[in-house]
């Protein structure tokens, strides 16, 4: 069995070179080959059970919005929900989600690109940044790919009250879906930044990454509804002041994420029908 693996800490190993990686939490070894720069190919001999943390375990908070686990290490693994990556050198953006809940992968100084769908293992520490709870890591695993999870549906009051009573986001990080919203805007196109959504009672933040680290946002360019529509997305955070209660936002991933609801279809009477032939 072969997986892809990136080393993102410094290795004495040279190209071409077998090196001996200890797989963290297991006594056993595996072979490596490096193939390339941080890019390694591990060979697995027999499985090895693995105990994964369970993101939603990391995010917990205090009363002013400031992670719990900040520092913590962790091994994690779930499933690529988004590529948000805007640099094309400098860092790593994505969100990926677990059965419990969904976190954004951020590390400067690592760049990749993954797929929606890859399913990752990661190994580093948990940061935050603006309110934003974050897995930042050392090192990752890319399984595979093609996995597809649910959206969780919310209301706009739901996105804007994502701070919990008991200091928890439990949706933080995590595949959404808001309906029958309409944008606030005399714009006909996307761009990139911050767009007010509503509901007709309350408003709320949609926000386009931009940057071109892996693609171009897909979202970039197109037209905007004129009529209600729902918006697929992740629960994300920008609350640059403490507490770190507040400024979350629905990030859509691309021109899929906005759903136009088709027409109703009146339905057709006798009289109706010898009204087209008078």
């Amino acid at each position: 069995m072969k997986l892809a693996i990136y080393i993102a800490k410094s290795s004495s190993c040279e190209s071409n070179d077998f090196c001996i990686f200890r797989i963290r939490g297991s006594q056993m070894k595996r072979r490596l080959t490096l193939i390339g720069v941080g890019l390694f190919v591990l060979l697995l001999a027999g499985g090895a059970s693995a105990q994964y943390d369970p993101i939603i375990n990391y995010h917990g908070n205090d009363v002013n919005g400031v992670a719990d686990s900040v520092g913590a290490a962790v091994h994690m693994r779930g499933t690529i929900t988004a590529e948000f990556t805007t640099s094309t050198v400098t860092y790593m953006r994505a969100f990926f989600q677990d059965a419990t809940a969904g976190i954004n992968l951020y590390k400067y100084g690592m760049h990749t690109c993954f797929l929606m769908g890859d399913d990752v293992e990661i190994w580093g520490t948990i940061g935050q940044y603006s309110g934003l709870t974050e897995a930042m890591p050392d090192s990752f695993i890319i399984h595979g790919g093609g996995g597809i999870l649910p959206e969780l549906i919310i209301t706009i009051a739901e996105l804007n009250n994502s701070f919990k009573a008991d200091y928890t986001e439990p949706n933080e990080g995590r595949l959404i879906k808001i309906k029958e919203v309409t944008v606030v805007t005399t714009a006909t196109e996307w761009s990139s930044g911050s767009w007010t959504i509503t509901d007709g009672v309350n408003n709320g933040t949609l926000y386009i990454y931009g940057g071109s680290g892996c693609a171009i946002h897909p979202l970039i360019g197109q037209p905007i509804p004129t009529v209600p529509f729902d918006v697929m997305g992740i629960l994300t955070q920008y609350d640059y002041s403490s507490p770190y209660t507040s400024g979350y936002q629905i990030s859509p991933r691309g021109p899929w994420d906005i759903i136009i609801p088709p027409t109703p279809v009146e339905n057709a009477t006798w009289g109706k029908i010898k009204s087209l032939f008078r």
